[in-house]
């Protein structure tokens, strides 16, 4: 008896690696600068307004571009499905399972275990999606200027685009809900001293050759450099100030103090070239993982936990709900110890 398609198409998933990012989730009122100080009741209880969110959600197909008002096509046939959705409300813990994918294109499946010559054992058609499951968790603790998000990986599939496009339409007439980096001055240094600070990195993007021979010239934080590495990456060139030992946790906290102001970071930064890089990034080692930071465009740089070892997979070739929780729930614990949140 021949498998089907789907049996294929999921199972050659197994090997995707299972990871988790780390947001923090700002809300504030449309045209306020302040954000709210979450507490339960009242005009800034988090989590009421996110339950009210994914309860309007659940089992509907969202759509998250508009049609042409002319032709009724989509240019934007990215979707969301809202298929699983839990409430602890003494943790204010939402949690769930998100399914995600796009269409636009035709997709012929075949079967692995077929004959070379075999036609497809399916077309997925132009207006068909193959949807992700991908798992979720928000913390909305009370007494905090933001919650937590942490959203499952697989492979290349993740959740925080499609998610933050939805939250923004939901909440657009009244109030902003961002999801962006969480880590702050205290959170970064608590990494660095749990882990090896090794690398500070200047991204310098088609500068001339010159300037990029002198950055072998600089000391960061008045730490001099030992070991310096040109890599090329893509259409840019980033220097590696690399130290074996580990960078001083000083080093650290002294960038987090000028990040604000590239001019800031320029003081720190004794390099004589002047001003010759576009970004600056810190890479921390921690459990035999490599994460990058940017200090310039910190919303780029989640801190992200490697769980593959650590989930369960099931029999459609997708980890099972209850082992994403679990490490879901690790994750949760090292970003609450990082930020100082108590934990009772």
């Amino acid at each position: 008896m021949p498998i089907s398609w789907r049996h294929h198409f999921l199972g050659n998933r197994m090997a995707r690696r299972t990871g988790f990012s780390a947001y923090k989730v700002v809300i504030s009122n449309v045209r306020a600068r302040e954000k709210w100080l979450l507490r339960l009741g009242g005009r800034e209880d988090g989590y009421s307004l996110l339950k009210a969110y994914f309860e309007s959600r659940i089992g509907l197909l969202i759509r998250l571009g508009e049609p042409n008002p002319e032709t009724g096509e989509y240019v934007d046939n990215r979707a969301l499905k809202l298929a699983q959705l839990e409430f602890t409300e003494s943790d204010r813990l939402i949690e769930g399972i998100f399914l995600k994918g796009e269409a636009g294109v035709i997709k012929q499946v075949f079967d692995l275990d077929g004959e070379q010559n075999d036609d497809p054992s399916y077309v997925i058609g132009k207006t068909e999606a193959d949807l992700t499951p991908l798992y979720f968790r928000f913390h909305l603790e009370d007494g905090h200027r933001f919650g937590i998000a942490i959203l499952q990986t697989f492979g290349k599939d993740g959740l925080k685009g499609f998610l933050q496009d939805d939250l923004k339409r939901f909440g657009k007439s009244s109030h902003t809900i961002k999801l962006t980096q969480y880590l702050d001055e205290k959170a970064l240094t608590a990494l660095a001293k749990s882990g090896k600070l090794q690398d500070v990195i200047l991204v310098n993007s088609g500068k001339k050759t010159t300037s990029r021979k002198r950055l072998r010239d600089t000391s960061v934080a008045g730490c001099k450099l030992v070991g310096a590495k040109q890599t090329p990456e893509g259409a840019k060139l980033t220097m590696r100030l690399h130290k074996g030992t580990g960078w001083p946790v000083k080093v650290i906290t002294d960038l987090l103090s000028s990040r604000k102001k590239k001019d800031g970071l320029d003081k720190k930064l004794d390099t004589p070239f002047g001003e010759d890089y576009d970004d600056v990034c810190i890479e921390i080692t921690q459990g035999g993982r490599k994460q990058t930071f940017s200090l310039l465009n910190p919303d780029d740089s989640p801190v992200r936990y490697d769980k593959t070892k650590d989930v369960t997979i099931g029999d459609n070739g997708y980890p099972t709900f209850d082992s994403l929780r679990t490490a879901g729930n690790d994750v949760w614990e090292s970003v609450s110890s990082m930020l100082g949140w108590s934990r009772t």
